[in-house]
């Protein structure tokens, strides 16, 4: 006979492919890491950074997107001929949309999980792109959706509430998520709350501070006031290489920032950009 009782409840949300939905700092890939159901795991993600740090911190294999579905490349399929048992595409709006289509159609066999900030109407997290250039999203009406809302990330209350405040107006705000809905977000910061110029800030900014802007445009001036935030090298961060004054809501995606003063520029042009430097 074998002993049952300490075997944790059977919970039926991951029978099958679905939709891991909810804020960065909730759980999602925690969750699927951490399931001693789950075996042979493949970490999909749009960047190496964060697949090296996934792999340091659990012990599993990742591919970029672009190498699993070989997309100018060889594929991971044809390279080594096996299979995982599960798939977890993570960073869903950092995806184009045809790219996920073509890992489920490439992988029938396999267990998907897809996670992202999305619900079925709208999009709470960064698409990959530039102002009237971004990637079209997965956005399935037809899969069945897991949503993650306990915000773990998060160290104190007053942060966990300011990020709920901004996500409902954006909410509120939404129309497709573009450089229109980016200044309504940027507005009712600015009256909402606090803010510093960019002369005061650039005084203020002191050795091993990191600045995160919406453009690249932004890091040019800063460079050229002798503001450096970190560097870059291969495309990321690095402890040198490129010199940046300050860095993309991009080149952290997914990643976490600890016991650093962190400057926030409001020249976003998606109305998720404010929002996702708080995730992070």
């Amino acid at each position: 006979m074998v002993d049952v009782s300490k075997w944790p409840e059977y919970k039926k949300n991951f029978d099958g492919n679905c939709v891991l939905a909810g804020a960065g700092g909730t759980g999602k890939t925690y969750t699927i890491m951490k399931d001693r159901g789950f075996i042979n795991i493949r970490y999909i993600t749009p960047m190496h950074t964060l697949g090296v740090e996934i792999r340091n911190k659990y012990g599993i294999n990742y591919d970029t997107m672009h190498k699993f579905i070989g997309k100018g490349c060889i594929s991971r399929r044809e390279e080594s001929h096996s299979v995982p048992s599960v798939i977890l595409i993570d960073e869903l709006t950092m995806h184009d949309e045809s790219d996920i289509k073509k890992a489920i159609e490439m992988y029938p066999e396999c267990l998907i999980f897809v996670a992202g900030d999305i619900d079925k109407k709208q999009w709470y997290q960064c698409r990959n792109g530039t102002d009237g250039q971004m990637n079209d999203l997965w956005m399935p009406q037809d899969w069945r959706y897991v949503f993650f809302e306990t915000d773990f990330r998060s160290l104190d209350n007053d942060l966990r509430k300011f990020k709920l405040d901004v996500r409902e107006k954006m909410r509120v705000v939404f129309s497709n998520g573009g450089i229109a809905d980016a200044e309504k977000i940027n507005n009712w910061v600015k009256s909402n709350y606090e803010t510093i110029n960019m002369e005061d800030a650039i005084l203020q900014f002191k050795q091993g501070d990191i600045w995160i802007s919406g453009t690249h445009a932004t890091n040019k001036k800063l460079l050229e006031r002798g503001i450096i935030s970190g560097y870059i090298k291969d495309k990321k961060i690095a402890e040198s290489g490129e010199a940046r004054g300050s860095f993309t809501i991009h080149s952290f995606q997914g990643l976490t920032i600890e016991d650093k003063t962190v400057y926030i520029s409001m020249d976003n042009f998606e109305y998720a950009m404010f929002i996702q430097r708080f995730r992070e």
